[in-house]
Order: structure tokens, then C-alpha cells, then sequence
């Protein structure tokens, strides 16, 4: 969803968010565009020296507000208030709201009901519902060049990939950028850097299952077929092929993976129904809920 062209409201709770956080932010929200207003919301007297550097260096409007009832945050309710000015305003078109409170989700939810696309940035801690209700939500641990990825296995990604892939890619292609909003839209928080890659493409390279390929001027990711997969197809069309009828229905084919490849399972290509699996594999297709040949594969 990175567009350097949005018009943007940069709003800080800075009594929840570290003041060292802040140049990371400011380089992250490059990427989306320009900041048509920032402003940061605290009690100033309870908040360190620091903010006013921060004010002054990045050109944030510090919002000072005194904190005059017990557990209400005034600055907390001032931010949230500003946000539906300004969206009311049409001054922007994206927010970008760092902090990890929870209780700003039905302020992300009322933004975007009103058409804004919300960026949250903020800690580890942030609830799932706040992550959640962003278009996208980026954690400071992985802003900073340099600092540690998690030691996560891709495996879950992979499958994820490729059922994309699959189900809205044309001939086990589909567009990187396109690649990356799917992502995003099926986990806000999704983010290469926490697998150590510094951006989509940096990151596919890494996973043998697919490729990167340039057509038409368009960086395209596309399936690698394993030497499993080729086992497979083969396995089917040799089935078909020695069948009387030169069909087998699905649960029977089903049935013959399964013993055939002990751990075969099409979850693990991103699938939930036979027929689909089926319908992505070369040479074959689907037809009255039976497997047959493709009529290139009869020529052959």
C-alpha cells in the first residue's frame, strides 16, 4: 500500500511512545508521502526533554494537554478528536497514528468508515484488535536497519504465497505489488522485515519455491514446480492414461495421492478443496467432478 503520493496526518500519543522511536517513524512515513499536519499529544510536563528536540527538528506541533480527572487521558480524547476534524476537513487522505493503545480502535474503525486509510506503528504489546482494525500496522522493532528479525520459519508464508497465487494469479503468476497488498489486506501487520528482508522482493528471492521475473516491464512472482510437484502430475496423468475411461472422479484420485505420498495433503499448497489443487496442476483438469487429461496431454 506504499504510495508516495498520500497527503498525511501524523498524530503521536507521546506519553506511550518512546522518543527514540520517533526519527524511525519519520523515515517510515517517507514512504507513504508527505505529512500535511504532525502533531503530538502529551501532558507536556510529563514527558522528557526529548519531545522538544523531536518538535523542533521534524516539525511536530506538540498538543499539550493537562490531565484533569483520574485515569481519563485528556490526550488520548484530544488526538482523537483532531483526527475527526481533520478527516472532516478533507485535508488528507491517510493517517498515520503511532501508539499501541487499544482504545484508539474505534477511532481507526470511524476513519476508515469515513475513507482514510490508517497506519498504525507501534509496540509488540498492541492488542489485536487495534493491529487489526489498521489498513496496515508496523512494529518499531522492525523500522530500524539493523535490528534483529525474528527466527521464524517461512513455511506458513509459503503456503500462504502460493494459494494466493493460485487463486488470483494468472498461470502460477501474479504481480509482486499485487502480491503485497494481498498480504497486507490478509494480515495488517504483515511486514518482510521481520523475516529479515528489507522489502517483498528481498524476501521472495530467499524462498526457493518461487521465482522473480520480469515481463512486460512488470516484476512478476512466480511457482517454482518442485521436483515433488513434478511427481505428482506425473503420478496423475499416468493414472489417467492407464484408466479404462481415461477419468478418475476426485475422491478416488484423493484416495491414490494419499497412499501413494504418505504426507501429501493440499493444505500444504495453499488449497482447501481437491478440485482446486486438481485445476493448478499442468496437464490435467477438472470435469463432472472427475480428473482427465488436458487435450495437449491426449496429443502427446
Amino acid at each position: 500500500m506504499e504510495n508516495n503520493q498520500n497527503r498525511i496526518a501524523l498524530l503521536i500519543d507521546a506519553e506511550n511512545v518512546p522518543v527514540n522511536r520517533m526519527e524511525s517513524v519519520i523515515k517510515e512515513m517517507a514512504k507513504y508521502g508527505t505529512a500535511i499536519t504532525s502533531r503530538f499529544y502529551a501532558d507536556i510536563k510529563a514527558i522528557s526533554d526529548d519531545w522538544r528536540r523531536i518538535s523542533s527538528e521534524f516539525a511536530i506541533r506538540p498538543i499539550h494537554q493537562y490531565n484533569v480527572a483520574v485515569k481519563k487521558n485528556a490526550a488520548d480524547m484530544a488526538m482523537s478528536l483532531d483526527a475527526l476534524e481533520i478527516m472532516n476537513q478533507g485535508l488528507v487522505n491517510m493517517f498515520i497514528l503511532v501508539t499501541s493503545d487499544s482504545d484508539f480502535t474505534p477511532l481507526v474503525i470511524k476513519l476508515r468508515e469515513k475513507g482514510a486509510i490508517v497506519v498504525g506503528i507501534g509496540d509488540q504489546k498492541a492488542s489485536k484488535a487495534f493491529v487489526s482494525s489498521c489498513n496496515e500496522f508496523k512494529y518499531f522493532d522492525y523500522l530500524l536497519d539493523g535490528e534483529k528479525a525474528e527466527d521464524i520459519s517461512t513455511s506458513d508464508l509459503e503456503t500462504t504465497i502460493r494459494g494466493l497465487i493460485i487463486e488470483s494469479g494468472t498461470d502460477g503468476k501474479i504481480m509482486l505489488s499485487s502480491l503485497g497488498n494481498l498480504l497486507t489486506n490478509l494480515q495488517s501487520d504483515f511486514d518482510p522485515r521481520r523475516y529479515g528482508a528489507r522489502s517483498l522482493s528481498k524476501l521472495i528471492s530467499t524462498i526457493k519455491s518461487f521465482d522473480l521475473v520480469l515481463e512486460n516491464d512488470r516484476l512478476m512472482v512466480k511457482i517454482v514446480e518442485s521436483k515433488r510437484d513434478q511427481e505428482i502430475s506425473e503420478f496423475i496423468i499416468a493414472k489417467i492414461k492407464a484408466s479404462k475411461n481415461k477419468r478418475i472422479t476426485l475422491p478416488e484420485m484423493k484416495i491414490l495421492l494419499e497412499k501413494k505420498f504418505k504426507s501429501f495433503s493440499i493444505e500444504d499448497y495453499g488449497f482447501s478443496r481437491f478440485g482446486k489443487f486438481i485445476d493448478s496442476l499442468d496437464g490435467v483438469d477438472v470435469d463432472n467432478n472427475a480428473v482427465v487429461l488436458t487435450s495437449k496431454e491426449e496429443e502427446k
